[in-house]
């Protein structure tokens, strides 16, 4: 038989003894860990070239997942070639194999790693694909190490769906290229679903001035994206709100006849001074959602449609008022959820729904229907998943937990906060019987922070809803160094992590902190009218801008070799100047009186501006590296009304 051609690093192979600090050592390179590991105290080196993957004729996946495989051992310094079946005589080296008889587990493997020969055996497709990430790992440990452990890892996931959204129309629209960079990075964590939050960023064929220039994508972009996905055993879920959170349709007059409230008599009312929620109780509002869902949920194969219905803040405040005060805000509220959910059932879909408005009103849970799931989102620590999961396991309606990356309004992340909440709703969606676990990650106000901000409770999400008990000490910034940034240094992970709870050097009282981003948003306010500014004191503002700015410093150590290890780090230090620049302001605002930048001092305001001018410039090219250019104008809203402010 032919010796196949190995690296020099398998080369210089030598048997060594795998002590119980190997084990660990191995075990730090699977993400997420697997259920069961044990390593053997000898070594296996390949020494054929054909991995065996039946079915591979007729079955799609196992092809995907056999080509994969030679693809990650290639990429390792080892050539297989690829069959349908066993030649005769033959004991081949890798074998791929489907049998839910021996592996039960949905989504389940087993793999042996003997002195001869690699064994995967899966309960289906996408069992296999999981098998083949663990093994492409361990093949990884083995080029670092010199060697081949002989191990048995069996396999399966707690949570049967495992998903992260990406808000794209909060301003950010991702390239092409960086979406399919996302769903590489998650589909080698297991995840295997993926919401994309389009609110008005698909390119409804009758609708063109809401998206026009949101850059939105195509009909032709979902269906390529949808293919990329299910190829990766990944649910690419239709998400488009069918109640609130509609403003960018709401905003132009030809669609204020659908909305709660047609007229504003407000506009500096907090909640009733912008068009957001469409009326729960007007036909030809129901009627306009139906046709939205009917040319939407065509372009994507999933079964599961995400409603939205989250904060209608109007609600009962306009044409509903009447109904409201006469069959109580959650009946109207539920009449509406009722109607969409027939619309996604007429559309051959299920359809998945935010669960806070039902959770005012917890008595009409029971009038859920069984073929609706909740979404329970919550995203501070401490949130209480517990309370509510339990509500829904009464009531028999299938339901997710919905914890967050907590990078949104904060510029540069809330790591603590968000870590926490991943293990709160991993406990709790375990203990209560949650059907899947979604990390959220949303732009709101701007989406001012990079997506990076979001890795590491994106990675320890995917870990702890696969295998909570195996992954709550998953060496994060160890796992993002090697496979994300892929920095020798192992420093550009824990930068980005540290950068990350820096805004509790603000309130340390408050891990979900976001004074950075407050400081901006409310430029024109005295400090003490905003929760978040009121208490900011000289010396914790100081003392952010020395450790922000020892971050931008750390990035010289960093060594990541990444194809976007430039664009990281531009990113970091962008963010970190921005959330700098926020306290430079706050330390100019204390100085005054009233705490008002109208007080603020002629010279200081110039050195502000040009300071923020600076920071505008870099974050428009920083943007254009992974984002497309719609939404760019609303994105730097915020902050031009901040340069605004230090010309007055």
């Amino acid at each position: 038989m032919k010796k196949y051609h190995i690296s020099i690093v398998f080369l210089i192979v030598s048997i060594f003894n795998i002590n119980a600090s190997n084990n660990q050592e191995l075990k730090k390179y699977l993400v997420p860990i697997p259920k069961s590991v044990t390593v053997l105290e000898t070594s296996f080196k390949p020494n054929s070239g054909r991995i065996i993957a039946y079915g591979i004729a007729t079955n799609l996946g196992v092809r995907f997942s056999a080509n994969n495989l030679q693809k990650i051992l290639k990429e390792k310094g080892m050539y297989f070639s690829i069959a349908g079946n066993v030649a005769v005589g033959e004991t081949p080296e890798i074998e791929l194999i489907i049998d839910s008889k021996k592996q039960t587990n949905s989504q389940g493997y087993s793999l042996v790693i003997n002195e001869n020969k690699i064994t995967l055996t899966a309960n289906n497709e996408a069992g296999l694909y999981y098998g083949v990430l663990t093994l492409g790992q361990i093949a990884q440990y083995a080029y670092d190490y010199g060697t081949f452990p002989q191990v048995t890892v069996n396999d399966y996931p707690d949570f049967k769906r495992r998903g992260v959204t990406i808000d794209i129309s909060r301003t950010k629209v991702p390239t092409m290229a960086s979406l399919y960079q996302y769903i590489d990075m998650f589909a080698s964590w297991k995840i295997n679903e993926i919401q994309l939050y389009t609110e008005h960023t698909f390119q409804y064929q009758n609708h063109k001035k809401v998206w026009q220039d949101a850059s939105a994508l195509s009909s032709n972009d979902i269906l390529d994206l949808d293919k990329y996905c299910s190829d990766r055993f990944i649910d690419l879920v239709p998400n488009q709100n069918g109640f609130g959170h509609m403003e960018r349709w709401l905003e132009h007059k030809e669609y204020w006849h659908l909305a709660e409230n047609e007229t504003i008599s407000d506009p500096t009312h907090h909640i009733l001074g912008i068009r957001r929620t469409i009326s729960a109780v007007d036909k030809s509002s129901v009627d306009f959602v139906d046709n939205l869902y009917s040319e939407l949920l065509s372009n994507f194969s999933s079964e599961n449609v995400n409603i939205g219905g989250d904060e209608p803040y109007e609600l009962g405040t306009g044409k509903s008022k009447k109904e409201v005060s006469e069959k109580g805000k959650g009946q109207v509220y539920l009449d509406l959820l009722l109607k969409l959910n027939s619309i996604i059932v007429k559309n051959g879909k299920r359809a998945q729904f935010w669960g806070d408005i039902i959770l005012e009103h917890p008595e009409l849970i029971k009038n859920l229907p069984k073929n609706i799931t909740c979404m329970i989102w919550g995203y501070k620590w401490d949130h209480p998943f517990n309370k509510e999961a339990a509500k829904f396991k009464e009531a028999k309606i299938p339901f997710y937990v919905c914890p967050g990356t907590s990078s949104w309004r904060s510029i540069v992340g809330r790591t603590e906060n968000a870590i926490k909440n991943q293990i709160n709703a991993a406990e709790n969606g375990i203990k209560y019987g949650a059907v899947g676990y979604l990390n959220t990650d949303w732009g709101d106000d701007g989406h001012p922070q990079p997506l990076i901000t979001g890795y590491a409770p994106y990675v320890y999400g995917a870990a702890v809803s696969w295998s909570l008990e195996d992954n709550r000490d998953l060496d994060i910034n160890w796992v993002l160094n090697k496979y994300i940034y892929k920095d020798p240094a192992e420093k550009t992970a824990q930068v980005i992590f540290d950068m990350g709870n820096t805004n509790q050097i603000l309130d340390n009282s408050d891990i979900n902190n976001y004074s950075f981003y407050s400081l901006l948003y409310y430029i024109n306010k005295p400090l003490k009218e905003n929760r978040q500014t009121a208490k900011l004191k000289n010396k914790d503002l100081n003392e952010a801008i020395i450790v922000l700015n020892k971050i931008i410093k750390r990035v010289e150590t960093c060594k990541a070799t990444a194809n976007d290890a430039e664009i990281v780090y531009r990113e970091i230090i962008n963010a970190s100047k921005l959330a700098i620049h926020s306290c430079n302001l706050g330390i100019a605002k204390l100085k005054t009186k009233e705490g008002s930048i109208e007080k603020v001092d002629a010279d200081t305001k110039y050195k502000l501006l040009v300071e923020i001018d600076a920071i505008i410039a870099e974050y428009k090219e920083v943007w254009m590296l992974r984002n497309q250019i719609g939404g760019l104008t609303d994105s730097l809203e915020q902050l031009l009304k901040v340069r605004t402010a230090y010309l007055n």
